[in-house]
């Protein structure tokens, strides 16, 4: 199987993503080719690279 991205769900609103990146970096240490965090109650998602 060869996984290209994973979506990351935060059951609460983020106020700075970037401030939770250390949680998703573990996914991009495993070759994941793209993160993407999204917060339930917003309805936007960001990419983080």
């Amino acid at each position: 199987m060869n996984i290209k991205s994973i979506f990351v769900i935060k059951n609460q609103i983020l106020e700075n993503c970037k401030a939770n990146f250390e949680d998703y970096i573990i996914f991009q240490e495993q070759a994941f080719d793209r993160v993407f965090v999204f917060s339930l109650g917003y309805q936007d998602f960001q990419q983080i690279d």
